[in-house]
């Protein structure tokens, strides 16, 4: 059965639901690959590392969302943020959690004439999330 995304992603940033700013959303964990040699080798091998997480965001913009993004992008905060992404249909959900572990890492706001405000941003999220 499909999931549909809205409303069955519900993520917070500090304290702010972004849900009613979001028109697209789309988390990334990408695993380092490390390559290595050794006097037996015929090629390159790898093994996996680190894994690199990022969320990245984009939809309508309104200045209540930009009160708490644009600070962080002006002056970076020293203590890093919560993020939580609830995703899923009621009952059938995976929450992760990155508690004082992310940071907005780039922030677009799209002033194009004759369009409506879009923004875009990506959320760095640094260590593993809490799963449950």
């Amino acid at each position: 059965m499909t999931v549909k995304s809205n409303p069955n992603t519900a993520l917070t940033y500090i304290s702010l639901a972004l849900a009613q700013y979001l028109d697209t959303a789309t988390l990334d964990g990408v695993v380092e690959a490390i390559k290595s040699t050794n006097l037996a080798s015929t090629a390159e091998e790898t093994a996996p590392g680190n894994t690199t997480w990022t969320y990245k965001l984009g939809g309508s913009w309104a200045k209540a969302l930009d009160d708490v993004l644009m600070p962080d992008i002006i002056t970076p905060p020293a203590t890093l943020r919560n993020f939580v992404a609830v995703i899923g249909a009621s009952g059938s959900t995976v929450t992760l959690t990155w508690t004082a572990k992310a940071y907005i890492a780039a922030y677009t706001v799209d002033t194009t004439a004759g369009q409506p405000i879009k923004w875009t941003g990506t959320l760095q999220l640094t260590g593993s999330p809490v799963r449950s």
